[in-house]
């Protein structure tokens, strides 16, 4: 198992996003899965800082050809692709240079765009500052909710319900289930670190 810690949250998550997708080792016929892997190693390596990118020189763009390819070479393009991506992998959880702790101190990650995970969570935060049932609080809800995707917008759903609540039975149970869904869309924003932020 490796294990990457560049002193980046973003950097770290899509490194290894990428050596869990290198992982990979059953290889089916279906070009549509094929094609849901390719995007996501394509998203991961877009995501990272030029420091960390550089070793992942491996042509994943192939296209729509690997939806006219026969079973057998599609799969056999596949194995060589993943096997390719963990090579790169490996090479870039050895290189010093990308450790938090490396003989010249942190790599230099700030040429990494913003996230879509971090975005959300900077919202998350005016969130929890804003006062619940505000003009405030409403329009950061709103731009959460412009960007949310997955369970995220359930959340937002409820966090709307509940501002605009007028009579409130027991307050301290408003306020907590308040700072519960705000934590859970914090929480869930952490799985977006290859989507960047628009």
């Amino acid at each position: 198992m490796l294990y990457f810690s560049t002193g980046d949250h973003p950097t770290d998550h899509n490194l290894q996003r990428l050596y869990h997708l290198a992982s990979l080792e059953r290889f089916d016929d279906d070009p549509e899965r094929m094609n849901d892997w390719l995007n996501a190693v394509i998203l991961s390596i877009r995501a990272l800082p030029k420091a960390a990118a550089k070793h992942f020189t491996g042509s994943y763009y192939l296209g729509d050809s690997h939806f006219h390819m026969s079973a057998a070479r599609r799969a056999a393009s596949w194995r060589r692709l993943v096997d390719e991506l963990r090579d790169h992998v490996t090479a870039a959880n050895v290189d010093p240079e990308l450790r938090c702790d490396g003989p010249n101190g942190p790599a230099d990650l700030s040429d990494r765009r913003e996230t879509l995970g971090e975005r959300i969570t900077e919202l998350c935060q005016k969130l929890q500052r804003a006062s619940w049932g505000t003009q405030e609080f409403d329009a950061v809800l709103g731009t959460i909710d412009s960007l949310a995707i997955g369970d995220v917008r359930s959340d937002v759903a409820e966090l709307k319900k509940l501002s605009s609540r007028k009579r409130i039975m027991d307050m301290s149970d408003h306020q907590y289930w308040i700072a519960r869904h705000i934590a859970h869309i914090r929480l869930v924003a952490s799985r977006f670190h290859h989507l960047a932020a628009e």
